[in-house]
């Protein structure tokens, strides 16, 4: 589908009410989108009530305004919010955009999300660290949209720009495992990396050739 160019106005930047902040990447390589074919910067805002009433209408305004004339319906025609499956009162709004682009030059160009506090200053998150799902803040980007007059489709996306946070959850990655009471297991015990049982070989073989020589002695 090719993208719609819809404005130059200030009304396709937006910034969402507070909410939410859950499967947020802002830094580093990114995360894979969902064709596992190229890395993405993202994060889905949840809302509920009337901020989230609020907002869908602020999007279907945007839409219908600048929507091709031949697309006669009112709202997109791809699943541009979600609910959540445990609480259908809560509606999920994702936002994406690469890691990178070319410019104009064929170079290539990192993407730089802006991170703001609540103070409204830009901060940067500590090495190694990430943003937790829990955390409350707001999302900034772009409205898009994609037509295909073919097929009379018109959808709309939006683009992740920054990130503002209120509250502040530290994202601790997990292994998917629960702690093993009955085993012993901790580390390799070499520095080099080895195996265990890699380094008990050439004991063996040391006791055999002594084994060996004692024969022969005989």
């Amino acid at each position: 589908m090719p993208k719609i160019d819809i404005t130059e106005n200030a009304d396709k930047y937006i910034a969402t009410p507070k909410g939410e902040l859950n499967y947020t990447v802002i830094n580093g390589q990114g995360k894979l989108d969902y064709n596992g074919t190229n890395y993405e910067f993202t994060s889905a805002l949840h809302l509920s009530g009337e901020d989230a009433k609020a907002f869908k209408k602020r999007l279907l305004a945007v839409f219908n305004e600048y929507k091709p004339r031949w697309f006669t319906g009112d709202k997109p025609t791809n699943k541009w919010f979600r609910t959540d499956k445990n609480n259908d009162s809560i509606s999920i709004f994702s936002f994406s955009t690469k890691t990178s682009f070319t410019d104009e030059k064929g170079n290539v160009k990192p993407i730089h999300i802006k991170l703001i506090n609540a103070k409204n200053k830009e901060v940067t998150l500590p090495e190694g660290e990430g943003v937790g799902n829990g955390s409350i803040g707001r999302l900034s980007g772009s409205i898009f949209m994609f037509e295909d007059k073919k097929e009379n489709k018109c959808s709309l996306s939006l683009t992740l720009s920054g990130v503002q946070i209120s509250k502040y959850v530290k994202y601790v990655a997990t292994t998917g495992f629960d702690e093993d009471e009955d085993g012993d297991f901790e580390d390799f015990g070499g520095a080099d990396g080895d195996f265990p049982h890699e380094k008990e070989k050439p004991e063996k073989k040391d006791k055999k050739k002594k084994k060996d020589k004692k024969k022969k002695e005989k």
